[in-house]
């Protein structure tokens, strides 16, 4: 028996359960993310998430993204929080889609993408009142029209979190 604890995990169950999950989400029309940051990008959970067909992979750590990468597991990625300015050339490098909740940080993206040759697809976050972040539905409109017009952006949808 080991002295320390320890994680086992089965990434044939995590196949199958994504597998379920797509099933019933794309019954629906909806595609799945699947969140590897519990498991700090493991690569061996990412190609069990992809072998049960979720469209893309999410993280909230560049590192990670990174990792999932060099192992070869095809994306696309989703940085899942907002990216700070400074690492604004990395994200642009990494990810294909990430979380937006101000305009100037979009700004910034689209120029690192437009140096990239990449185009950066965001979720515009709204707050719905847990003060965490993104923009105030009032704020939407003008933000939305404010980042289509930014070259090297795509506006891939609108996204809330929910009491995380």
């Amino acid at each position: 028996m080991a002295a320390n604890p320890r994680l086992e995990i089965n990434v044939g169950k995590i196949a199958g359960n994504t597998a379920q999950v797509v099933q019933r989400a794309g019954a629906n029309g909806v595609n799945i993310v699947g969140v590897t940051k519990v498991c700090c990008g493991a690569p061996e959970v990412a190609r069990a998430v992809k072998q049960g067909g979720a469209a893309m992979l999410g993280d909230s750590r560049l590192e990670n993204i990174a990792r999932m990468k060099e192992a070869g597991i095809p994306g696309p990625y989703m940085l899942i929080r907002i990216p700070m300015q400074s690492a604004a050339a990395e994200t642009v490098r990494l990810a294909d889609y990430c979380l937006l909740s101000d305009v100037v940080t979009g700004r910034i993206l689209g120029a690192e993408a437009r140096r990239q040759g990449k185009t950066m697809h965001v979720v515009i976050m709204v707050d719905v009142g847990d003060l965490r972040e993104g923009f105030w539905p009032n704020q939407i409109p003008g933000a939305v029209t404010e980042l289509a017009a930014v070259e090297g952006l795509a506006i891939a949808g609108l996204g809330v979190n929910l009491t995380c």
